[in-house]
């Protein structure tokens, strides 16, 4: 188009946030409003965002405010199953999202010259 690539993107037109994929959606068990999540890709840990998104849910944002494997509770997850309580029906296979502020040495990294 005759323009530089970086004239086209730059950090004040980039969202303050960005989602990073964290797994999927179980089982929820609605009498306790707990969601079953099976937890792949990236660390999750309480007081953190999530987003949960699925073809019949939608799209639905959540702070984890408690956490348990085994009915024991706990402040971070790597990988595998977690029990969260959730305010909203979520269903199984929602994909389950970090919704986190990108920070400086993100955005420094993405506008790298060719």
């Amino acid at each position: 188009m005759g323009k530089p690539v970086n004239e086209f993107s730059n950090p004040e037109n980039q969202s303050e946030t960005k989602k990073i994929f964290v797994g999927v959606v179980k089982n929820y068990y609605d009498k306790v409003k707990v969601a079953e999540i099976k937890v792949e890709a990236h660390e999750i840990k309480l007081n953190d965002n999530l987003m949960f998104q699925g073809p019949t849910t939608g799209v639905y944002k959540q702070k984890i405010k408690s956490m348990e494997i085994n009915h024991k509770k706990i402040n971070s997850v790597k990988r595998g199953g977690v029990g969260i309580e959730i305010n909203k029906k979520v269903r199984k296979n929602d994909k389950v999202f970090l919704i986190k502020k990108w920070t400086r040495r993100d955005l420094n990294s993405q506008f790298t010259p060719f």
